[in-house]
């Protein structure tokens, strides 16, 4: 009678393994299924919003006196000397 109750025990744990793995099988397929669909709807995005296929107008503005602002002016001046080879030196240490 014990040996019935382990053989019927093992037969359901075995039972149960194949249950698993088969349900192990169909969720791998489905995850292949969605990976594949992913790689399709990637690619239709990135033909859809690529960069590189995007036509680009040129418009020109011209700026308005209203839109300039000119903060400050400032001159920098540094005298050299030239030399009749070419060559320039410096007047300032």
């Amino acid at each position: 009678m014990v040996e019935r109750r382990h053989f019927e025990f093992d037969c359901k744990q075995a039972s149960d393994v194949s249950r698993a793995e088969e349900r192990l099988d169909r969720y791998q397929q489905q995850l292949a299924e969605l990976e594949r669909e992913i790689e399709q709807e990637e690619a239709i995005i990135a033909d859809k919003f690529d960069p590189l296929q995007e036509k680009l107008a040129t418009i020109q503005l011209k700026p308005r006196k209203s839109d300039i602002d000119i903060r400050t002016v400032a001159l920098g001046w540094a005298p050299f000397v030239l030399h009749e080879d070419g060559s320039a030196d410096p007047l300032f240490a």
